[in-house]
């Protein structure tokens, strides 16, 4: 096991004494995505709530952000499989660590992490388990959904961050409902302070939406939306911030652009760094559900970032390819709102 990242020294002084919380995550690679900012936010915190808290990934490079900035000692532990030789040496490092270094609680996020980590913390040692539950199973295959129903028992707690995806843990995954919470993510509205909107010219409306381009994320819902609304709101353009994590569906969203006619209208950002400045640049942001997925937890979560800013914002249901309308959730201009929700219907 590799110590890949250290925060100050002062950091592993003040929280020596507190009990010390493994958070265990598949990945920290580039571009990290909102779960992985969950992540790095509470590793960030629970010093302030008496724990002492440490990183475990098993995949790299690690993101640029976070080595810069690391909110706790990062560990990097390579694993490639969970059944092969180097995944048997790997447990034993695994083990090791988590006496030498006397983990409390170890608290896993997505499957490998769940499943490989989770089983060897409760094989080798006296820590507790929680699963955190980010969705409802859209990155797994056949064996994850063997595995989750077979260690069903394993985990001590499980952290839901949806209702929906409560459900689905206990009804799918057949954990007893009496160890499953739901636990919504948190939005910190000192990070959200307002800022001016960027003036507009020739009545243009800025319409964005946001979130890494992955099938899963069915942003060609959004791309079609404006292609209705351009009809009939030349002074509308468009954009969708985001990296591209599946090349496949980031050429498709292109071809789709180019053949509805938006390409003078419509551009991808990428990765956005500083998303409140993103935002205020916009004039609407677009949430649209996506595919096999629970979005009620992000739709709070964008709604509470709308309050904080001067944006509107309308929501995308994915009832037909169309996305057949937008809601309107807005503070200000709702005549406006109507207009531009009645154009994608």
């Amino acid at each position: 096991m590799v110590p890949a990242l250290q925060p100050a020294v002062q950091y592993l002084r003040d929280n020596a004494a507190f009990p010390h919380v493994l958070i265990v995550v598949d990945s920290l690679a580039e571009p990290i995505g909102g779960g992985e900012r969950i992540i790095l936010k509470l590793a960030s915190l629970l010093p302030d709530y008496g724990y002492r808290v440490s990183i475990l990934t098993f995949h790299g490079p690690i993101d640029a952000e976070v080595r810069a900035s690391p909110p706790c000692p990062i560990y990097f532990l390579p694993l490639t499989s969970a059944f092969n030789a180097s995944a048997l040496r790997a447990a034993f490092y695994l083990r090791r660590f988590l006496r030498d270094h006397d983990v409390a609680i170890v608290q896993t996020f997505f499957e490998s992490s769940d499943l490989w980590a989770g089983l060897v913390t409760k094989v080798t040692s006296s820590a507790r388990l929680i699963w955190s539950r980010r969705d409802m199973g859209i990155l797994r295959v056949r064996k994850h959904r063997l595995a989750y129903r077979v260690l069903a028992d394993m985990p001590d707690r499980v952290f839901a961050v949806a209702e929906l995806v409560r459900k689905h843990c206990i009804e799918v995954d057949r954990i007893d409902p009496r160890k499953v919470d739901t636990i919504y993510n948190g939005l910190d509205p000192k990070e959200w302070s307002p800022i001016p909107s960027s003036p507009r010219t020739n009545g243009e409306i800025h319409i964005t939406t946001v979130g890494h381009v992955r099938h899963v994320k069915g942003h060609d819902v959004f791309v079609r939306a404006a292609a209705e609304i351009a009809k009939r709101h030349p002074e509308a353009t468009f954009s969708i911030a985001g990296a591209a994590l599946d090349s496949a569906y980031f050429q498709y969203l292109q071809t789709l652009i180019r053949d509805l006619g938006l390409t003078h209208r419509f551009y991808l950002a990428g990765a956005v760094r500083d998303m409140q400045s993103h935002l205020a640049q916009s004039d609407i942001l677009s949430f649209h559900r996506g595919v096999r997925a629970s979005r009620t937890p992000s739709w709070k979560r964008w709604r509470c970032r709308s309050q904080l800013s001067p944006l509107m914002l309308v929501e995308t249901p994915r009832r037909s390819p169309m996305g057949e309308r937008l809601h309107c959730s807005a503070r200000r201009s709702p005549g406006r709102c109507r207009s531009y929700s009645s154009s994608a219907r």
